[in-house]
């Protein structure tokens, strides 16, 4: 329990700390004109003395993407841009529209809730990181390492301002959770929320058709051993059948909420007899005029006719340009460039993996394989050291999977917020890497077990001792995207 307070502490903490930076930033720096999505904001000219206050104080996390999501919060899809955002966050953000408060204006409210909802899930998120580093990579003080690594991860800014990322990694680290606990059922459904939070949330159904298939031959080779090599086909064909019914069942309820809400969006939009809810404000449909985006009863766009009519994709191409190899061009070089630490983290813990656990690597992890190497703790318990544990290669998949699509198909800058808020690897191998380049470990020793309060610089205080340059390196990465990342987003400047 002690170390659950030590996390959500400094967890809390760095959320503040944010809250001031973006403050700060929003107040001394004038907003960049970037172009973007930007509607008004409804009866914005009757805002109260507490509505001028709540936008001064939070106003620069009301910036880029988060627009749109609470935009769709109050408003609902309004336009056809605006299905790239899933909608369990902004449905969890509008549930604060059915209280009954008449002091401050609707958009005070949502701004409010959604960053108090982002704050608490990310203290959650913390704690469950921690656990699942417990679980499967079996080390207490690189699980505690990595947890902290969370707190001041260079996605800061987007794990508390209105976007989808904090609810997408809690729900993701929970769902993993509950799987490496052989809980599959429980998974599948968490994993189904997150699918219906973030689209990259439909691959995480790899995470349980793989101990699915593990398990299915761990059984037949148990069953083929039995029989001394002559094995019984009788004999494996119900736990194949068995294997596939589960397969499917796991399948159906990741894709089902995506599956619905493709539904949902083609019945919007696709209906031309379909009109704007009279609660959206002339403003709201002038803007959207002005800005010639596809609206609520407009005719049906050509991805309406497609055989498997989804409107993501097709969203995703005509309004970001999101397509294969489409943003290797020149003038985005500074992009590659913000995201080369991250890419460079994600292979280099890939690579790592595969030079540690070759013969796990061949195989996909779907062998079990043995491994004697243990170290015996001071408080007695025998566990293998370091992250690089062979139940940790369908998360190797899982993080070389994003990593590869998203330097192929994505906006290169978003990997950052992509991968630090889908991957548990990034956490577990930097941290892995901080404990292997320290001379003094005794600090995350003395705050698992509880002998030393653990304090919000003290990734400050760890770059002062005697470290290697690289290590150095590393946490100024995380340190200077938490400062600028977050100075920048609020300001409209370009950022991951």
């Amino acid at each position: 329990m002690a170390v659950t307070r030590e996390i959500v502490k400094l967890a809390l903490c760095s959320r503040f700390a944010v809250i001031i930076l973006q403050f700060v930033g929003n107040v001394l720096i004038p907003d960049h004109e970037a172009g973007v999505f930007n509607p008004p904001i409804a009866s914005a000219d009757k805002f109260t003395s507490f509505d001028k206050l709540v936008f001064f104080i939070l106003g620069g996390f009301r910036r880029w993407d988060a627009v749109y999501i609470l935009h769709i919060a109050e408003h609902g899809y309004t336009f056809e841009n605006c299905v790239a955002f899933f909608p369990l966050y902004p449905m969890i953000v509008s549930l604060v529209k059915v209280l009954p408060i008449t002091v401050v204006s609707q958009a005070s409210q949502l701004l409010l809730f959604a960053v108090g909802v982002n704050l608490l899930l990310f203290a959650a998120t913390a704690v469950i990181l921690f656990h699942l580093g417990k679980t499967v990579v079996k080390d207490l003080e690189l699980a505690l390492c990595a947890a902290h690594l969370f707190c001041i991860n260079p996605a800061s800014i987007f794990m508390i301002a209105p976007y989808t990322e904090t609810l997408f990694a809690f729900l993701s680290f929970l769902g993993m959770l509950y799987i490496s606990k052989k809980l599959v059922w429980t998974g599948a459904f968490v994993l189904s929320a997150s699918a219906l939070t973030r689209s990259n949330g439909l691959v995480s159904v790899g995470f349980i058709l793989h101990y699915l298939t593990q398990t299915y031959i761990f059984q037949g080779a148990a069953i083929w051993k039995a029989k001394t090599g002559r094995g019984n086909f009788k004999e494996l064909l119900w736990p194949m059948l068995h294997f596939i019914f589960r397969a499917v069942c796991v399948f159906a309820i990741v894709i089902a909420p995506f599956a619905f809400y493709q539904y949902y969006i083609y019945h919007l939009f696709c209906n031309p007899k379909k009109q704007l809810i009279d609660s959206v404000s002339s403003e709201i449909v002038v803007y959207g005029r002005l800005q010639r985006y596809t609206m609520v009863g407009d005719p049906p766009s050509a991805w309406c006719y497609y055989w498997l009519p989804l409107s993501y994709s097709y969203v995703q191409n005509q309004h970001w340009g999101v397509g294969l190899l489409t943003y290797f061009q020149v003038k985005q070089i500074p992009n590659f460039i913000l995201a080369a630490p991250v890419i460079i983290l994600s292979f280099g813990s890939c690579w790592d993996y595969y030079q540690k656990q070759k013969s796990v690597c061949h195989t996909l992890g779907l062998i079990k394989i043995m491994t004697k190497k243990t170290e015996h703790k001071a408080d007695g318990e025998s566990q293998i050291r370091g992250w690089a544990q062979p139940d940790v290669m369908v998360y190797i998949l899982h993080l070389l999977f994003l990593t590869v699509f998203g330097c192929l198909f994505m906006h290169i800058q978003v990997l950052t917020r992509l991968l630090f808020s889908a991957s548990p690897v990034i956490y577990w191998f930097t941290a892995d890497f901080l404990l292997r380049h320290t001379q003094d470990q005794s600090f995350w020793v003395q705050n698992y077990r509880g002998h030393a309060n653990i304090s919000c610089w003290w990734i400050l205080k760890t770059i002062q001792t005697k470290t290697s340059k690289h290590f150095k390196l590393i946490l100024c990465y995380f340190l200077v995207y938490f400062v600028v990342g977050t100075l920048a987003f609020s300001n409209f400047l370009p950022w991951t």
